[in-house]
């Protein structure tokens, strides 16, 4: 009998603005970042479909926004935040039956994620257009709508196999 117990911290993200630009010009390379306008507050949901809630809370971002006087910076940066983690329970039963002189014959019990925990992908991080920010629309902004590869043994559903073996 063989088990063994895996917990695996959530991979990081960051929180990008829904624009690239500000006050006209592209800061760096790449993605321009949220404004972080309150604390950052984890909810913990897992689901968007069935009234779930959203990982995190989505009005705690923002687009970074510029005025006649003045650009505001994102106060937010690369994988500042963490998604979800993942636990996994591998289990194995092996039972030896003899048969002849030194020959005998194996029966094998192997199970993958045995608990079946889903593996989470991480949270939808692009905000909403200002305007569905002001009226409290984010839409999918901060579900997480995904999960890890259904038949992997590292991050799937639960996989069962039976298997015999016969040492000479």
């Amino acid at each position: 009998m063989n088990g063994q117990l895996s917990h695996y911290s959530g991979f990081p993200f960051s929180v990008n603005a829904n624009s690239n630009t500000i006050g006209g010009f592209t800061p760096g390379f790449g993605a321009t970042y949220a404004q972080l306008v309150s604390p950052y507050q984890q909810e913990s949901g897992h689901s968007w479909k069935f009234g779930g809630k959203p990982w995190f809370n989505p009005a705690s971002f923002a687009n970074p926004t510029e005025s006649a006087s003045a650009v505001v910076l994102p106060n937010t940066s690369r994988n500042k935040f963490r998604g979800p983690g993942n636990s996994q329970v591998n289990a194995s039963l092996f039972k030896s039956f003899h048969i002849w002189r030194e020959s005998e014959f194996q029966f094998r019990f192997e199970a993958f994620n045995l608990f079946n925990h889903p593996f989470l992908n991480n949270p939808n991080t692009t905000t909403p257009t200002n305007a569905n920010v002001a009226s409290g629309a984010y839409g999918t902004f901060g579900m997480i709508t995904s999960f890890g590869a259904p038949y992997s043994q590292t991050a799937g559903t639960r996989s069962i196999q039976f298997s015999g073996r016969i040492n000479f």
